[in-house]
């Protein structure tokens, strides 16, 4: 069997920090986002493009759920803990999910490297 390995991107905020993220590319992948994970260091995160609401059901760790327009800029950070829902940002095209105080800030504009 096939195993895809996930795509990784590179994104810079405004402050310099250069974030390594995931980016699922399969239904599966996106289903299981960051389950089984046990946590994210500084600077990692999962980007799910064309995505605008998330859960945390069944995770271990609270998150930062950074929501991103189509030009990858925060238009809101909610701190979300385990077992939640969050519903969908009419404004947002995609959704990043790093460590929680992760200080992106809405706003900020990420850069693809």
């Amino acid at each position: 069997m096939y195993l895809r390995t996930m795509e990784q991107v590179r994104l810079k905020d405004p402050r310099g920090l250069i974030w390594l993220v995931d980016v699922p590319g399969t239904r599966r992948e996106r289903m299981r986002g960051l389950l089984g994970s046990p946590g994210l260091p500084t600077g990692a995160g999962m980007l799910f493009l064309g995505c605008r609401s998330i859960h945390t059901r069944r995770m271990r760790f609270p998150i930062d759920a950074v929501f991103l327009d189509r030009t990858f800029r925060a238009v809101d950070v909610r701190p979300v803990p385990p077992g939640r829902w969050l519903v969908r940002r009419a404004d947002a095209e995609h959704v990043m999910e790093v460590a929680a105080g992760s200080g992106l800030r809405p706003g900020d504009v990420l850069e693809r490297l």
